[in-house]
């Protein structure tokens, strides 16, 4: 069989990329993209066979072969080549993940000329022919252990499993897919099987060239791209696979009418109803899913999720279809619950049913459209339809169809890897296209699934925690407590004589759909700046303003910063600001929701100088929601019984950072102790009990006045438009009275970072409360000092070593070393302070973790600079200049990018050009230096500073690994610190940095009319 090809695939209006289509001799499918504008090249490829496939004497053992492939191959045996290519060369990373039936791997670099080549060669081999090296073999499993056992005290995975494991056990869901030590090597081993040995087998068994599809992005032609996919991927051999189907679901009678208790790690309280669904994935045209979670999930006034939190038992609702594996999907509605919800689950599970009892009943329901192109509400009047019901849904598929119009680039990586697996499900021409379609309305499918959604056909779980000691049991993979019951009968009677609740009701048409996509507006030849300029300065506001086109999206956004002394002064304030925040969303959510369907998104965040409120998307109709959201910012009038819930809500926020893992606790406590101000959840958490809804509805109007509003508005706006409509913001916010300005100093003030002093070498331990925890973790920070503007010398430096160093860290203490499965370094600038910091949560002692970090860092790290050749310095400057210049590829992106910039105050919209300048001027010794001078032990500026997270299970699985004694000493015997009144004295000694420098006086951006 020759190479064939095929072009005919539907893309997105705004799509300038080039595709293309092949199929090889070996029955392997490839899309090409080209993209010659990219600056970003990646590949991905996506095999069908994932854990459901795994041997029953080895669970897992798909997930342990994808780390394998990492580790070698015959044409590149070293085990960190194609990780070290990437990162070295392409400036560029990798990862892969094994879910139920597919395992997806893929990377991405730099476009520059040969890396893609290059990478696409060793990506190759991956299978070709891979090493399967013993001695990495033994390594990994490791590896896979400690991935494993990060996730025992996570409850999304603990859910999954347990749903797993209480699905039918002739059906190969209910396999346990990540794997761990036991699985993979004791088990197997008991039985004389080698683990290796397996690995092999189910490679050969199961990669095979005719279930892998391949996409690949580059800069260069499509003939070019198809000749290395050509040269490189037409050896892989086909064996020929029929790709499995499994056509039984795994709830059968036996696992229905059950309900399933589960106890969390964390405290929430969720009901997640799952019923058993029918693949629906080659029914993409027909969109059927869709149309059912639009209506289920809806949230506005009359929905399921507004009459229950009327009766004050729920906080959220989430509808979505849960795909198993071809043949079998779940549907299931996920309901986060309050107290009292919780006492009335049975009350919740009615009224859900209520009305879904509502949907079956409504005839309407049947008639929305036949497809977006060919609408017309004409069609429809003649059978007695409502119009606005019509005219409603057909705004459903207006939007699909907008999104995927105006689909805006983004990560390659991200592109290719999806692709990949798209291709399995969808035919050429809707690879990209296939989940945004919705043109094929089939009434008799919709009745034939809404009519699947019925009470003797579901099964719930119940999470919510229990002081329950009877009758519970515990699931072998992450100890989870669980108690499986009945249905209660009275609910079952209930349910099968259920009738529709008059409170229930359809939605009404959104108000938000937009109907005008101008990308240039008028009058735009007068607003044309390369960054923002400031089109307006007073002493209560400044707004930023940046018409933008280049990415021919008719999107914009508002983000507004509004300076507030009152919002983070103390941890009361903080706690109020937050219950503020929370009511709000909470009483705009019927209204948001509808602006959510319509491509529009807002978000209200406290920070420690005030609010910031984010508002974007489609232009149109963009004004109308922000000022919607501007009048219940001031009016907000706070229900005393919604109160009840948000507060509690919030107290299981405050209290459920306990549970989280080690290594978050470590960067935490690491900002704790640098930032100028942070206030701990525990410090919430004594303040929030006593906090009335009178008292929070005496402070928010104090957030407002006095106050200073710093803005940036960006996208397909004119000048004139952006100033009329921040007016009207200025003026909403203010009232009912006349604006206070805040004293210029702390109109732009920003949170700061402590300077560590010269030579400190201190360690500050907790203890995680989590006891049950089976990792401890430590992070280890060496502070640099500010960046020294004009030349950025620190900022470029540290930079620099990374790109050098962040290789050989993962290499050398997560491959070689196995001290856990996190383990990273990255520069870390905070607030106007450079430093660089390595990570490691593990199961190992703290102390040996901290030693071997340092180790690295001061033996392994200067091996790594001084073996390196002026060629290949000069490769490693040239991919950090290459990734600094990166084009923005999307408008968030460049919103992002310039807001970040306005915020800190530095306002250095040319940074990446200058920093790259920059860095191309720095030699190999200066490096050296720089390592030798804050890094080396005895080095004349080092400073060092370490946070170590213990676990009570941590330190008790580490007290038998093997290390040896003098290891366990502590690294700094006299700094230790493990009190928060410890730190406190020391930070009392501590100067403060000066913050983020602007790069120009403040006049020099402006541009007032």
């Amino acid at each position: 069989m020759n190479t064939t090809t095929n072009e005919n695939i539907d893309r997105p209006s705004i799509d300038d990329r080039q595709y293309r289509i092949v199929t090889l001799k070996n029955e392997l499918t490839a899309l090409l993209i080209s993209d010659a504008e990219s600056d970003r090249a990646s590949a991905a490829m996506d095999v069908r066979v994932g854990y459901l496939s795994d041997p029953e004497d080895a669970p897992g053992l798909a997930h342990f072969l994808e780390h394998l492939l990492f580790l070698g191959t015959e044409k590149y045996p070293k085990e960190n080549e194609y990780s070290q290519y990437l990162s070295d060369i392409g400036g560029g990373y990798s990862n892969a993940f094994t879910a139920a039936e597919n395992t997806n791997y893929y990377f991405e670099v730099a476009a520059d000329p040969g890396v893609l080549e290059g990478a696409l060669d060793r990506f190759a081999q991956f299978f070709v022919a891979p090493l399967f090296d013993e001695s990495c073999t033994e390594r990994e499993l490791n590896a896979v252990d400690s991935e494993h056992k990060k996730n025992v005290q996570d409850d999304d995975w603990r859910i999954q499993q347990l749903e797993q494991d209480l699905a039918s056990s002739n059906h190969p869901f209910s396999k346990f897919g990540t794997g761990n030590l036991d699985t993979l090597k004791t088990i197997p081993e008991s039985k004389g099987l080698k683990t290796r040995d397996m690995c092999i087998d189910f490679y050969k068994a199961n990669y095979s060239a005719n279930i892998m599809n391949l996409v690949v992005l580059g800069k260069e032609s499509l003939d070019q791209l198809q000749a290395w996919v050509e040269e490189k991927f037409s050896s892989i051999e086909n064996k020929r696979i029929v790709s499995k189907v499994f056509p039984d679901n795994p709830l059968g009678p036996s696992e229905l009418g059950k309900l399933i208790r589960m106890k969390p790690v964390k405290d929430q309280q969720n009901l997640t109803m799952i019923f058993p669904w029918p693949d629906t994935s080659k029914l993409y045209l027909k969109a059927p899913n869709n149309y059912i979670c639009h209506l289920i999930g809806h949230e506005s006034e009359g929905s399921i999720l507004s009459l229950l939190k009327e009766k004050g038992l729920a906080i959220s609702l989430a509808c979505y279809p849960s795909h198993g594996a071809t043949g079998f999907d779940f549907f299931k509605i996920q309901i986060t619950l309050s107290d009292k919800g919780l006492e009335s689950w049975q009350e919740v599970i009615i009224l859900v049913f209520s009305y879904i009892q509502m949907m079956k009943e409504c005839e309407p329901l049947q008639w929305i459209y036949d497809e977006v192109g060919s609408f017309s509400p004409s069609i429809y009047l003649n059978t007695g339809t409502d119009l606005m019901i019509v005219c409603m849904l057909h705004q459903c598929a207006i939007m699909s169809n907008l999104s995927f119009k105006y689909q805006e680039k983004g990560a390659p990586s991200s592109f290719c890897s999806a692709l990949a697996a798209n291709m399995h499900d969808y035919p050429a021409k809707h690879i990209i296209s296939g989940g945004y379609l919705m043109e094929d309305f089939d009434a008799t499918l919709l009745k034939t699934l809404i009519q699947k959604l019925s009470p003797d056909n579901f099964r719930a779980f119940l999470v919510a925690p229990s002081a329950e000691v009877e009758g519970w049991k515990t699931a072998p993979w992450y100890g989870t407590e669980f108690k499986v019951e009945e249905l209660p009968p009275s609910l079952l009677q209930t349910l099968s004589n259920i009738a529709m609740n008059p409170q229930f009701k359809l939605f009404k048409m959104n108000p938000f759909v937009p109907h005008s996509f101008d990308i240039v507006p008028d009058g735009h030849t007068v607003d044309v700046f390369e960054h923002p300029r400031i089109i307006k300065e007073t002493p209560t506001t400044r707004v930023w303003y940046l018409l933008e086109t280049k990415f021919k999206v008719p999107r914009a956004s508002f983000s507004l910063f509004i300076k507030s002394p009152v919002a983070y002064a103390s941890p009361r304030f903080s706690v109020m600001t937050n219950l503020y925040c929370e009511l709000l969303k909470d009483a705009m959510n019927e209204i948001s929701y509808y602006a959510e369907m319509a491509g529009l998104y807002y978000g209200l965040d406290v920070t420690v100088e005030g609010l910031i409120l984010s508002v974007g998307g489609y232009s149109d109709n963009l004004g109308l929601f922000l000022e919607e959201v501007a009048k219940k910012m001031v009016s907000l009038t706070v229900d005393p019984d919604r109160f009840v819930y948000i507060k509690e809500n919030c107290i299981r926020e405050y209290s459920n950072f306990g549970n989280e893992n080690p290594d978050s606790h470590a960067s935490y406590f690491m900002t704790w102790i640098l930032q100028e101000r942070l206030w701990t959840d525990s410090e919430k958490l004594q303040e929030i009990a006593d906090i009335t809804p009178e008292e929070v509805a005496r402070f928010y109007p104090t957030l407002f006045n006095p106050s200073h509003i710093e803005s940036f508005v960006h996208g397909t706006y004119n000048r004139a438009f952006v100033l009329d409509l921040h007016a009207k913001i200025e003026q909403i916010l203010a009232e009912p009275s006349v604006a206070r300005s805040l004293p210029v100093h702390a109109r732009f003030n920003a949170t700061r970072t402590f300077q560590l002093p010269e030579s400190t070498s201190l360690t500050y331990r907790r203890h995680l409360p989590n006891k049950e925890n089976l990792n401890n973790a430590v992070e280890v920070y060496f502070q640099f000092g500010e960046p020294s503007a004009p030349n950025w010398d620190l900022y470029c430096k540290t930079l620099l070593l990374d790109q050098i160093t962040s290789e050989p860290c993962f290499d050398t203490l997560r491959t070689k070393e196995q001290l856990g499965y996190i383990a990273w370094s990255a520069p870390r600038f905070a607030t106007g302070m450079c430093g660089f910091l390595v990570h490691v949560q593990s199961e190992k002692h703290p102390r040996h973790v901290e030693s071997r970090i340092l180790n690295f860092v001061e033996e392994r790290m200067g091996e790594v600079l001084e073996a390196l050749t002026e060629e290949e310095f000069s490769r490693h400057v040239s991919t950090l200049a290459t990734k600094l210049v990166q084009k923005q590829k999307y408008m968030m992106e460049a919103t992002e990018f310039y807001w970040e910039r306005i915020g800190n105050g530095s306002y250095f919209f040319e940074g990446p050009w200058v920093l790259a300048e920059r860095v191309r001027q720095l030699t190999r010794a200066d490096i050296i230096d720089f390592y030798q001078q804050f890094l080396k032990e005895g080095g004349a500026n080092r400073s060092k500073l370490s946070v170590q997270i213990w676990s009570a299970q941590g330190l008790k699985a580490a007290v038998d690994d093997g290390i040896v004694h003098e290891d366990l000493m502590d690294v700094d015997s006299v700094g230790v610190i493990t009190s928060e009144l410890g730190i406190a004295d020391l930070r009392r000694r501590w100067t403060i940095g000066g913050g983020a420098a602007s790069v120009a006086p403040i006049e020099s951006f402006f541009s007032l009319e």
